[in-house]
């Protein structure tokens, strides 16, 4: 009796660590019940019996009130918890472990200390190794196994998920309700977290153009990324929480925050988590020093964890990590963009918990991997990727004709332009003298060169802040200088841009804006002193003149001899 005790003590230790309870899924119908159990006596394992291992896939990495002792459990422990189907898994039996005996179960126990010794020990027979995939609300039966030791591991889970974390399972296990007899169908639940990611762009007005006398804010952009937090992990579980960003190389890294989403407990730099920059620890007193640095445009930036910042985690899972990152979009880089697509692409990635990362590709599950959290080996895969996010840029060209022969073009004029309202009018872009204001100068003045002036980098009006717009930003194009010979526009000149990356040929699209100049003439120019107009005036003058002494001789003559005969 006591050797019994021993080898069910040890079976109960050995079988389900891994596995947590939850409710039962949908059964489908089997050709032969597990069992029977041995006719000598139930308490002895019957070694030609079938067995039954089916595998329930939930949401969450842990059931609460779930006992890992192999039953099913009822369906109302977890209202609410969502299923997860296509998890693929495979089974394997392990070779040399006889449960029948008191030395299998005291081998098995082995195994379960240290699960890279069973790899060895994994049968290669084909009848030994079968898979599956849960369908149907997170179910996977495998029916009629043979009665031993098995390896499950989880192949495959959809995308987000971090895969379950090997197991080992005895068929069958000392029945929990009735400790006399052995339990030849087995429920397994493995966990699953889920793991989301989000990346957001803010970059309304920014610009590469030469933003000389505009505000530092003409060319900022902030990122945004929000990832999720495994419910139900403890610090063990976790065991690291990282997030990584790779800024394109025309951006520059100006500062960044850490926060959680809801609760109002701080994150605190350097203690909390860290930020690696370039695959260098930069620590808070840092940092306003480090961003001057050339080396900031395209930089690498990873925010880890410590051990402190990881348990705040797991208390606040109900929370979401916040990493904001402020940038610019480099000035000396819109001819570039202009040369290009005009887009700035960015995407980020999060390592959720030392699970999923050791899971990875190309990681060797007998040994430890590289460390994620040292900076100075960053993975070759850094994590669940984010979608990617989008600025976008192009470039207007100006082209300064005479307004009657539209074929000459005109050296020597400049122009300046200014950032003006957001317009609901696609159409009919406008702007008034109050956009063209110093404070909303992007760029200029540019002069004509073969009567062309082109301004690159500038945003998109129809495009900002990661996604199509409705309210148009535009832009106001002055002529602050005409060509010799010419007079000034009278009003600037509104338009959008809405086409990325470099113009194409002159009047190929609505990037090309012909401007007509009016010339200087005698029709519309005041007479100058001295010239033919003034003299003419002169000389009518003198004739008047003439004309009024004649007069006044006249009749002081007529008076004169009036007098005279009174």
């Amino acid at each position: 009796m006591n050797a019994t005790r021993s080898r069910r003590t040890i079976a109960a230790i050995v079988a389900f660590a891994a596995i947590a309870a939850a409710p039962l899924g949908q059964m489908a119908a089997t050709a032969e019940e597990p069992g029977p159990a041995n006719s000598s006596n139930a308490s002895l394992i019957n070694p030609a019996a079938k067995a039954r291992l089916t595998i329930h896939k939930y949401e969450g990495a842990a059931i609460p009130g779930a006992a890992s002792n192999g039953t099913q459990i009822d369906s109302q422990t977890l209202i609410g918890k969502k299923t997860v189907d296509n998890v693929e898994f495979k089974i394997t039996k392990v070779k040399g472990v006889d449960l029948t005996t008191y030395e299998g179960w005291r081998k098995a126990k082995e195994y379960r200390g240290d699960l890279r010794t069973v790899k060895g020990a994994l049968s290669t027979d084909s009848g030994d190794i079968k898979t599956g995939t849960t369908e149907n609300g997170g179910v996977l039966k495998f029916e009629n196994l043979a009665v031993g030791l098995y390896y499950v591991e989880e192949v495959s889970a959809p995308a987000g998920y971090t895969k379950a974390a090997p197991f080992l399972v005895t068929l069958p296990m000392t029945n929990p309700t009735d400790l006399n007899q052995w339990m030849y169908d087995v429920h397994a639940y493995p966990k699953n977290t889920k793991d989301e990611v989000e990346k957001t762009v803010k970059d309304a007005g920014s610009m590469t153009a030469d933003t000389t006398g505009a505000s530092e804010t003409a060319s900022s952009v902030t990122y945004t990324i929000k990832t999720s937090i495994g419910d139900g992990m403890d610090f063990s579980t976790m065991g690291m929480y990282s997030v990584y960003d790779h800024l394109d190389s025309r951006v520059s890294f100006q500062g960044i925050q850490v926060a959680l989403s809801e609760n109002p407990v701080n994150l605190e730099r350097d203690t909390d988590y860290r930020v690696h920059i370039n695959n260098e620890i930069v620590m808070e007193s840092e940092q306003e020093e480090t961003v001057k640095s050339p080396k900031m445009a395209g930089a690498h930036i990873r925010v880890n964890f410590t051990e402190d910042g990881i348990k705040k985690l797991v208390q606040h899972s109900s929370n979401d990590v916040m990493v904001t990152i402020k940038a610019k979009v480099l000035k000396t880089d819109a001819e570039a963009l202009g040369t290009t697509d005009g887009k700035i692409t960015n995407k980020a990635s999060l390592i959720p918990n030392k699970a999923w990362y050791e899971q990875q590709p190309g990681t060797n599950p007998d040994s430890p991997p590289e460390d994620p959290t040292d900076p100075k080996t960053p993975p070759t895969e850094p994590g669940l990727p984010t979608g990617e996010v989008e600025s976008r840029y192009g470039a207007i060209q100006i082209k300064k004709v005479d307004s009657e022969e539209t074929n000459r073009t005109l050296d020597g004029a400049q122009f300046t332009l200014y950032k003006g309202t957001k317009s609901r009018d696609a159409s009919t872009p406008r702007c008034t003298t109050e956009d063209v204001k110093a404070e909303n100068k992007i760029a200029g003045p540019i002069t004509t060169v073969s009567g062309l002036a082109t301004f690159s980098g500038l945003q998109l009006s129809n495009f900002y802040d990661g996604k199509m717009q409705e309210e148009l930003q535009t832009y106001c194009l002055l002529e602050t200088k005409a060509p010799e010979g010419y007079n000034l526009n009278a009003e600037p000149i509104a338009f959008y841009v809405t086409q990325a990356g470099k113009y194409t040929e002159v009047n190929a699209n609505t990037q090309q804006h012909q401007v007509p100049n009016q010339k200087t003439s005698i029709t519309n120019s005041l007479p100058l002193t001295g010239g033919a107009g003034v003299g003419m005036l002169g000389v009518l003058g003198l004739v008047l003149g003439a004309g009024g002494v004649g007069y006044y001789v006249v009749s002081s003559r007529r008076d004169n001899e009036a007098e005279a005969d009174a």
